[in-house]
């Protein structure tokens, strides 16, 4: 009789990691796992937003008081501006 030794199964990477499949050598530093991003994305989110108002502030400064031009563009501005503060304020919230 012949007794034949067998290794335990090696947990491989790409068990682990399912990106391993497609880029193969691709190593994955899971030691920030628990770092949170979140006052980062509230910080992007209201600089970007503030730089927003201060374009369109800026685009209604000309347009209204140097220009003296006010179109429906200028109202398409402030509703796309608003939208823009709500979808900033519920990417915060969460």
């Amino acid at each position: 009789m012949s007794s034949t030794a067998t290794a335990a199964p090696v947990k491989s990477s790409a068990a682990e990691d399912p990106l391993s499949n497609y880029f193969p050598g691709l190593v994955i530093d899971h030691s920030q796992d628990h770092v949170s991003y979140q006052a980062n994305i509230i910080a992007c989110s209201v600089i970007t937003w503030a730089a927003a108002a201060a374009f369109v502030a800026a685009r209604f400064y000309t347009r209204r008081l140097l220009l003296h031009v006010w179109s429906w563009e200028d109202w398409v501005i402030v509703l796309s501006l608003m939208l823009s503060a709500m979808c900033s304020t519920s990417i915060i919230i969460r």
